[in-house]
């Protein structure tokens, strides 16, 4: 519950958008924390329940890709909407600490539910690392970070990157990376999916795509004026990433 046990040095003043005012920050953050978690829990029961892989690698994999999301997404350079005046080690220690809990919750949580509510498979799968899957990954970071400093230097979405340039594009390349690994992660578990198209869509817009939307959407749920930056930012950071899988998803094939 990182976000509800903000540290004593964050003003709850700050916070004035219309919900926040008339419930209250903890009744938003506990609304916040049950939309996203129920939207890990839908996603890997939904999608899980199809796959050949075992519960613990279902529950695993989901979690995985939701942790990095929340852990990697917290260190966006976002420093406006903190405590400081400017981005160092004490904004990276303030966003590991509120990043580091909602990680830990999901990798628990898909691995309690996944024990609990799917069917266990015989079969072992290994986590194999190739070529292809490194070019696939390349190809997300590449498409993500080229589509962020565009929307950034263009002001399309508000940014710190002229204030903060290194580590804004630091940033941009690490999440997409990671992004790319989450691509990978989820690919094997949508074996029985024949269109690459579908798969992607699921994987980048209805898994990955939808979450970091809400996990963004936070920002819109505590700031007035917010939620049209989230949408915008969220709509070009969830095209780059379909386009990209899609492409992805036809190197995978062939391998």
């Amino acid at each position: 519950m990182s976000k509800m046990l903000l540290p004593s040095d964050v003003n709850a003043q700050d916070f004035d958008s219309i919900i926040v005012l008339t419930f209250g920050f903890p009744t938003v953050a506990v609304f916040y924390f049950l939309l996203i978690y129920s939207h890990c829990a839908f996603t890997m029961q939904y999608f899980g329940r199809t796959s050949d892989y075992s519960k613990l690698q279902i529950g695993l994999r989901f979690g995985i890709c939701f942790a990095l999301i929340y852990f990697i997404g917290m260190q966006e350079v976002m420093v406006e909407a903190s405590p400081f005046k400017t981005w160092g080690i004490d904004f990276l220690i303030y966003q590991f600490v509120m990043g580091i809990g909602e990680a830990l919750v999901a990798i628990i949580m898909c691995v309690v539910i996944s024990s609990l509510t799917l069917k266990n498979s015989v079969h072992k799968k290994p986590w194999a690392i190739d070529a292809n899957k490194v070019i696939a990954v390349l190809i997300i970071a590449a498409a993500y970070t080229i589509e962020r400093v565009f929307v950034c230097w263009t002001g399309i979405i508000s940014s710190d990157v002229k204030l903060f340039p290194v580590p804004c594009y630091l940033w941009t390349v690490i999440f997409g990376l990671a992004l790319g690994c989450m691509y990978i992660i989820l690919y094997p578990l949508f074996s029985k999916e024949k269109s690459n198209l579908k798969k992607s869509f699921k994987i980048m817009v209805i898994i990955i795509g939808l979450n970091w939307f809400i996990f963004n959407g936070f920002m819109a749920l505590i700031y007035k004026n917010a939620l049209p930056d989230i949408i915008t930012r969220s709509s070009f950071d969830i095209a780059a990433l379909l386009l990209s899988s899609i492409v992805s998803g036809r190197i995978l094939k062939k391998r």
